[in-house]
């Protein structure tokens, strides 16, 4: 094979590694992570998912059901974003290769992006972003190859994907500033382009985009079959305008503050810098390098990049740090450009004998720089990709929906706060067939005013005619009703009601003592996490708890009066970040997507055993379950978990533990450790 042939193969041997590497950490059915559940069942039912809609992402999930005839569906779901990811880096690597003219310079941003964990754990689940990168990243191709040859047939085909990229994500639209750029910048073929052409070429675009636009009749005609998964009333015009342009999501955008924008930005900025690692540093170079050789080129990645950095800080959903993945595909492709001119530089001072082969080692060294240590913790990005977005052995998420099923009483009711718990449910029930005596209510939050009508709406017809259940416990739900623990579950009874029966059952001499007060302890207390990081000590593998970010793990409890026991309290749930703990004072570390500096979080949850003021007897033991979980963006090191019950008159005091590192001192000597592990 020659060297051309080589640099031509190089793309699509990227893309069929980096694809086979996500097939190999592929979750293996739905998982807590976005909306996997949900479209995983509208995919299997041919449903209507919530806003907006994902026409083409629906359509080759389905196609891709039917043409793999093994595994779980959700599984097999996975595996269109685990090739859709793949070709997005084989893309990559081909755009980087032709705007430096380096094949190594091409491998390295291709791996280099594949690397980086926020894309990686894209890749592995059933979501719609691995093909809106890959979709993204067939624009920017086409683009940069109609410039190289002024065939038109690639502007045709760069207009297709924008179609196709609207009909998967509306963020797509985020894309135009940076297309428009290029098609103004781009000169033609014998000098400036003149306005006319550029208007010609801007026409061109929209026009083959809009040839995809039919795809969204899927959500109307659809909705007019009834489905058994339909959010949202697409089958009317004014419910499909609402629908396709997430007018439910309005109130999310535009709330923040200039200032609060920034720091947003910066935090998004730090993460990207810390998932791309030594691609982070030559994309710096690599984008001066770009603004003086390929202006066109540095305006379509710079604008797309600045505009979905933008959108991304002015977005205030949890799962905001997917609408940046478009940067790190720029800062990628910036950093193959970055690796490419430091190589050439390096190789021209060595002597004219030697300058082939420095060419040939620095090109190695780049293609091998996503498997060397690299700031800011010395690990390897190949390495920390793989530690946290692999997904593969994760099942957490339908034994925990099964697990919530159980306890669910014949024709009964479950209302879930959790987005990612009620798609599980949906999944069990709509293609497992498991429970479809049960009606599940997804609410997904409870901080509006809206939401919290819809919560009243629901409980008023429920409650009088069936028992009604909320997934695990809910601080908001708990500070209106009455949560009677129910394992998994919690029965939802009106405030001020007493117990159905009597608390425990079990007798103890006691317990372990709870730091800060003397009338509870603990018997026994393990946390049953969604996933497990393998281990090796004293010679022998076992497998530890571990949490990986938009997972839910539970910490069960059990209880023990050590004296009449009653009152109001709070349980207290700690998490503690050994890493920040132990740098130096006033040293500013952000490490969630809220931009706040945390050295724990936080969680009071109510006492349900003491919640109704009436006494519990000494020797009672009663259990308990509790969510443990990790923000959507958080840093890898040490955790510890600390469990403890707080008097509901001092809650003032400890508002500040979570910033103020004097109260989290005074935290760890009052609540007590109950279980450690590392993610």
């Amino acid at each position: 094979m020659t060297h051309a042939d080589r640099g031509r193969a190089a793309p699509a041997l990227v893309a069929a590694a980096v694809a086979l590497l996500y097939l190999r950490t592929l979750a293996p059915g739905i998982t807590f992570g976005g909306d996997c559940g949900e479209l995983a069942t509208a995919a299997w039912c041919l449903g209507v998912p919530h806003p907006t809609g994902y026409p083409l992402y629906l359509l080759l999930a389905r196609l891709a059901i039917a043409l793999l005839p093994w595994g779980e569906v959700a599984w097999r779901v996975a595996v269109l974003s685990a090739l859709a990811a793949g070709l997005a880096c084989g893309l990559v690597c081909r755009i980087a290769q032709r705007l430096s003219g380096s094949t190594a310079a091409g491998v390295f941003a291709g791996v280099a992006l594949a690397c980086a964990p926020a894309f990686w754990s894209q890749a592995v689940l059933a979501e719609v972003y691995a093909l809106q990168l890959a979709l993204t990243a067939a624009v920017l191709a086409a683009l940069i190859e109609w410039q190289a040859s002024r065939d038109s047939r690639w502007l045709n085909l760069a207009g297709l994907a924008l179609g196709l990229g609207l009909c998967n994500h509306a963020t797509t639209v985020l894309l135009l500033p940076g297309v428009a750029a290029f098609a103004a910048l781009a000169p033609a073929a014998d000098g400036p382009a003149g306005l006319r052409a550029v208007a010609l070429r801007l026409l061109r675009l929209a026009g083959w985009a809009a040839a995809c636009l039919p795809l969204y009749a899927y959500l109307p005609l659809r909705a007019l079959a009834r489905p058994p998964l339909a959010v949202g009333r697409t089958d009317t015009l004014a419910g499909f305008v609402a629908h396709v342009t997430g007018r439910s999501y309005e109130a999310n955008l535009g709330t923040a503050g200039g200032a609060e924008m920034l720091r947003y930005a910066g935090n998004h900025l730090l993460f990207a810098a810390y998932d791309l690692r030594w691609a982070a540093v030559l994309a710096v170079l690599g984008a001066l390098v770009l603004f003086r050789r390929r202006a066109a080129a540095f305006w379509l990645l710079g604008l797309t990049a600045a505009a979905v950095l933008g959108f991304a800080a002015a977005y205030r959903v949890g799962d905001r740090a997917n609408y940046v993945l478009p940067l790190l595909l720029c800062a990628a492709v910036a950093a193959g450009m970055g690796g490419a001119w430091l190589a050439e530089r390096l190789a021209a001072r060595a002597g004219e004998a030697d300058r082939a082969a420095v060419r040939r080692l620095l090109g190695a060294l780049l293609v091998l720089l996503p498997l060397l240590p690299a700031p800011p913790d010395g690990g390897a990005a190949l390495r920390a990709g793989w530690d946290r977005a692999s997904l593969a052995g994760n099942r957490r998420a339908p034994e925990l929906a099964a697990e919530v099923l159980r306890e669910v009483p014949p024709r009964g009711a479950v209302v879930t706060i959790c987005d990612e718990l009620g798609y599980a449910l949906w999944y069990e029930q709509l293609v497992r067939g498991q429970r479809q005596d049960v009606t599940v209510y997804c609410l997904g939050r409870l901080d509006t005013p809206r939401s919290r009508a819809r919560l009243d709406e629901i409980l008023a017809a429920e409650m009088p005619r069936r028992n009604v259940y909320t997934a695990f416990y809910d601080a908001e739900l708990g500070s209106r009703f009455w949560l009677v623990p129910e394992g998994a579950a919690c029965r939802v009874l009106p405030g001020g009601t007493a117990p159905p029966v009597e608390l425990g059952g079990l007798r103890s001499d006691g317990g372990q003592p709870v730091p800060g007060q003397s009338a509870w302890g603990w018997a026994a207390a393990d946390l049953d996490s969604p996933v497990t990081v393998r281990a090796v000590r004293a010679g022998k593998e076992s497998r530890l708890p571990a949490l990986k970010p938009r997972t839910v793990g539970r910490l069960r409890v059990q209880w023990v009066a050590r004296q009449p026991a009653s009152g109001a309290w709070q349980v207290l749930l700690l998490l503690r970040h050994e890493s920040l703990l132990s740098r130096a004072t006033g040293a500013a570390v952000v490490n969630d997507s809220s931009g706040q500096e945390r050295r724990w979080w936080v969680r009071r949850l109510a006492f349900a055993p003491t919640a109704t003021g009436f006494e519990v007897g000494p020797g009672r033991v009663v259990g308990d379950a509790y969510p443990v979980d990790l923000p959507a963006r958080s840093l890898p090191g040490s955790y510890e978990v600390r469990l403890g019950l707080l008097p509901a008159a001092e809650e003032a005091a400890w508002r500040q533990v979570a910033t103020d590192p004097e109260a989290a001192a005074r935290a760890s000597a009052a609540i007590g450790e109950v279980v450690s592990w590392e993610r």
